[in-house]
């Protein structure tokens, strides 16, 4: 991410913005208030949560109070964390507190803030719910006097238990007047088709993101891709983590159950640079030089692979791999679990544990703001379908109940000679069904080696 250019080449004075009396200020320092700028710019999860709790006069520095004020404003809105680059442009070059000699200060500082990699982000966001619950409490027991005085006894109950639950999900005044709100709905609208606003992550498709509601795959979302045995599951995952990588600077986590990394790697060195797999090791300096460039190029974003075997994956492990990723780090906006038909379960029960398994990744997801990708297998009646639906799935139905996007891969034997393939929006819970029709080349690892045609 390159900074803003067009504002002003160098760096002036502070503004005269006054600040507010210590004691409503953050009190953990400037590093610590760093942290949460880069939080609100970022993960979206903890702005949603403590849009309604943080005010501008926490913030000890001007310029972080100034751009929290316009951020948080941003948030109440279009509930999603906004690119720093539409703060500076639409927010504080607005701002006639904000000389326009500052605004080049305040665009490195917000590119400062959502570069910024907090390692210890559950910290920073317990400490700053204590504290904004005891400041809470502190006012309370100030007014309780004229509460008490005044026979508004209810009121004082009603107060405390708000105070309470700062923090908790659904604390934060989240509902939604409809009929007040169609001129927020038509700005979001707007931003959304203008790109300031992204809610997807992209699948690395730009013909299956096209017809996605979100543009991609939905953060929070669940989204399974569902084919019999050996039709292109894997591949089509480990495409389009790559290509989306690659060229829209995705975060990416794959956690295979099924292909070690020796094998996921070379279709993924293959559908990266078109030699065929088994070319591979014939031409292995040329393959390592273009995945050297592409890894150098601008704008590209991160692919982790971590494996466990078939059979041990649970939704706790899979937030221990999460959780160990965050402390270094490494985020993802995206992961894939190939496949949720071989996480752990119980034999005994196998159609109720494949359910809750769904369940929970869809939780992960929402709880972490992450797109959860997984393969899932049809039955044999799947198999001879010239189209596979919900009603082809394997082993259990109750992931159908939770998934949010269904896409199904078909071929019949003519196509599969062809390496034609049909991927076909099986379930959507927003946006018309389509079939995309693709030559794959599987040779080369890649489900989608070119679009052939749509049908609506």
């Amino acid at each position: 991410m390159s900074a803003i250019p067009a504002l002003v080449s160098a760096p002036s004075a502070a503004s005269s913005f006054a600040a507010p009396a210590a004691a409503t200020t953050l009190p953990f320092g400037q590093e610590f208030e760093d942290k949460v700028m880069t939080m609100l710019l970022v993960n979206n999860r903890f702005a949603r949560l403590m849009a309604s709790e943080i005010k501008p006069e926490h913030f000890l520095d001007q310029q972080n109070r100034i751009s929290a004020e316009h951020i948080i404003s941003y948030l109440t809105k279009y509930r999603h964390c906004p690119d720093f680059k539409v703060i500076v442009r639409d927010y504080i070059a607005r701002d006639k507190r904000v000389p326009k000699a500052e605004w080049r200060d305040y665009a490195v500082k917000l590119q400062a803030h959502a570069l910024r990699v907090v390692v210890d982000q559950d910290y920073v966001r317990d400490r700053l719910i204590e504290w904004t619950r005891n400041q809470a409490w502190l006012a309370l027991v100030m007014q309780a006097p004229t509460f008490i005085d005044n026979g508004r006894i209810a009121e004082l109950e009603r107060r405390a238990k708000q105070v309470m639950t700062i923090g908790e999900q659904g604390a934060a005044n989240d509902e939604i007047d409809y009929w007040a709100t169609a001129t927020d709905r038509r700005k979001r609208r707007e931003a959304i088709a203008s790109g300031s606003i992204v809610r997807g992550v992209s699948t690395g498709f730009a013909e299956i993101d096209k017809h996605l509601a979100k543009k991609g795959w939905g953060r929070g979302e669940l989204s399974l891709i569902l084919a019999p045995t050996k039709r292109g599951k894997t591949a089509m995952m480990l495409q389009s983590g790559l290509l989306a990588s690659a060229s829209c600077g995705v975060k990416v986590l794959f956690v295979s159950l099924e292909v070690d990394d020796e094998v996921a790697t070379d279709r993924m060195d293959a559908a990266l640079t078109g030699y065929a797999i088994d070319d591979l090791m014939g031409n292995a300096a040329d393959v390592e030089a273009a995945v050297n460039a592409m890894a150098a190029a601008p704008g590209r974003g991160q692919f982790w692979f971590v494996q466990r075997p078939t059979n041990t994956l649970t939704p706790a492990g899979l937030e221990a791999i999460l959780d160990r990723m965050a402390d270094e780090g490494k985020v993802p906006d995206v992961v894939y679990v190939d496949y949720l038909g071989i996480m752990k379960t119980r034999p005994e029960h196998r159609y109720e544990d494949l359910g809750h398994s769904a369940k929970e990744l869809r939780r992960i997801g929402g709880e972490r703001d992450i797109a959860m990708v997984s393969g899932y297998q049809t039955n044999r009646d799947g198999l001879a379908k010239q189209v596979s639906t919900a009603a082809d799935m394997g082993d259990s139905f109750l992931p159908a109940q939770d998934c949010d996007l269904m896409l199904s891969l078909n071929a019949d034997e003519a196509e599969l000679r062809m390496g034609v393939r049909r991927i076909h929006w099986a379930l959507v819970r927003n946006g018309p069904a389509v079939t995309v029709k693709v030559q794959s080349d599987l040779s080369r690892g890649r489900l989608i080696d070119s679009v052939i045609g749509v049908t609506l």
